[in-house]
């Protein structure tokens, strides 16, 4: 691998990011994945694992998670991606999974700036993906991943293609929404951006909350989750992000909407999967982007949650079909 790699994974410090890969018995890592650290230019440590499949590549699938996900909760589709024949890249955003936390309490996912993600996908980019990955290279991007893959792609050229899943375009209508935003800005700017964001479990997800959850319709794979994060909690975060990531979040859901009304569009083509039964972000807001943006596509997913990729097998068959025309699209 390239130059910014450390191979140490045993620190004392709670925030420190290490390069292991952790496996159950129903969650096994995908052949070939291993892990390594890359250092960011503002002093940050990530977590990544690259794989190859075998036989010759068909390209890269560089896969940008969601808020509170990790590496493992996506063993299942880096198999399915390896079995197609592409080679895979992944990574924990910093103040998530193994990567190095903001803040001591592992709980708070915590975020200054949605433009540190950005510095996140860059280094990933131009120090595992670029030099050590084979092209053509496609981005499969799941809710916040999407959003910043909707920012970088106004100023990027590293994707031929990318596949949005639930993008985080904005938040679902609240009927506290007019007052809420201006609340968040508040607290924030008066010293309370690292406290719990209020209405929301400061817990990680249980077996239990599976009736009322908003994620997947899938028991097997919403236990199986939860379970690894009772085996693992260290990798998690709670349910409530922090004020401050809300903030943020946002500040750039603005910048967006910013970056649509400027005109031009993004400088690869994307195809993004919404989910009609998500509570999580808001499917609308999608369809009215793809409106604008000329290079963005919306399908919607009719019985989905917002975890496309979690979801039960007849709803991921679609999400596979969606894929792999896509890509038969880029051939």
């Amino acid at each position: 691998m390239t130059a910014g790699v450390r191979a140490d994974d045993r620190h004392e410090d709670v925030r420190a990011a290490r390069a292991v890969l952790l496996e159950t018995a129903d969650k096994r890592k995908p052949p070939g994945l291993a892990p390594l650290l890359l250092q960011t230019p503002d002093g940050f440590s990530l977590r990544c694992a690259a794989a190859r499949p075998e036989g010759f590549p068909r390209g890269t699938v560089v896969l940008l998670t969601g808020r509170g996900d990790y590496i493992e909760r996506h063993y299942e589709t880096l198999c399915e991606l390896l079995a197609r024949g592409f080679a895979v890249a992944i990574f924990d955003w910093r103040g998530q999974g193994l990567s190095q936390r903001l803040l001591k309490n592992r709980l708070k996912g915590h975020i200054r700036d949605f433009a540190e993600y950005e510095t996140d996908l860059e280094t990933v980019m131009r120090h595992l993906v670029l030099p050590d990955l084979p092209p053509p290279y496609i981005a499969l991007a799941i809710s916040m991943g999407g959003h910043v893959l909707l920012r970088a792609s106004w100023r990027h050229v590293w994707f031929d293609r990318g596949m949005l899943v639930s993008p985080l375009v904005d938040f679902p209508p609240h009927p506290w929404e007019r007052w809420l935003k201006p609340l968040v800005t508040l607290a924030s700017h008066v010293g309370l951006s690292r406290a719990f964001f209020p209405l929301m479990p400061r817990r990680l997800i249980r077996p239990e909350d599976f009736a009322h959850n908003a994620l997947t319709s899938d028991p097997r794979r919403f236990l199986r989750e939860a379970r690894f994060l009772q085996r693992f909690p260290e990798v998690g975060v709670a349910m409530a992000p922090t004020i401050g990531w809300m903030h943020a979040a946002l500040k750039s859901i603005r910048a967006l909407r910013r970056t649509v009304a400027e005109g031009g569009e993004p400088r690869w083509p994307m195809l993004a999967l919404a989910a009609a039964r998500d509570r999580l972000v808001n499917p609308e807001a999608l369809r009215d982007l793809a409106r604008e943006v000329g290079n963005v596509k919306a399908t919607f997913l009719h019985q989905a949650r917002h975890d496309i990729t979690m979801e039960r097998d007849e709803i991921r068959a679609l999400f596979w079909a969606a894929f792999d025309s896509f890509v038969r699209e880029d051939a």
